[in-house]
């Protein structure tokens, strides 16, 4: 069920903040990023066949706004702010028009607009987990 006719819901992993990409060999790095950007891009795919606003008309480009939510619990504690935008740069690079799936025109403010937050959880399977909301 779609929470409404002008929002998309995707979801994936949390990518790492800056302070673990600094150690992380540039391989593991490539290969989490590309599963994130997967995950993205199959279900824009399949929220594009239900509704074409999904994605920019390159002809008639619009500025977006996007929600992005980190769940995490247990151990693991808060991002500050900057290790939370380094870990979810994945995910919205994901959504560029250019090598990505066609949501956003670009990442920079003149396209879109970003908020960050993040959420504790009980829940196992949500730990972990960015939601990423897009505006349309």
């Amino acid at each position: 069920m779609k929470p409404n006719r002008g929002t998309i819901v995707l979801w994936c992993k949390t990518g790492l903040g800056a302070n673990k990409l600094r150690t992380l060999h540039w391989s593991k790095r490539y290969k989490l990023d590309k599963d994130i950007k997967a995950a993205i891009g199959w279900q824009v795919a399949a929220e594009a066949a239900y509704d074409p606003r999904v994605r920019i008309d390159p002809k008639h480009p619009v500025k977006r706004m996007v929600s992005v939510t980190r769940y995490f619990g247990g151990k693991a504690r808060e991002m500050d702010q900057d290790n939370l935008a380094t870990a979810a740069k994945p995910a919205l690079d994901a959504l560029k028009l250019n090598k990505g799936s066609g949501v956003i025109v670009d990442d920079t403010p003149e396209w879109i607009e970003v908020r960050y937050a993040q959420e504790k959880t009980a829940l196992p399977s949500w730990q972990g987990q960015l939601k990423v909301e897009v505006y349309l």
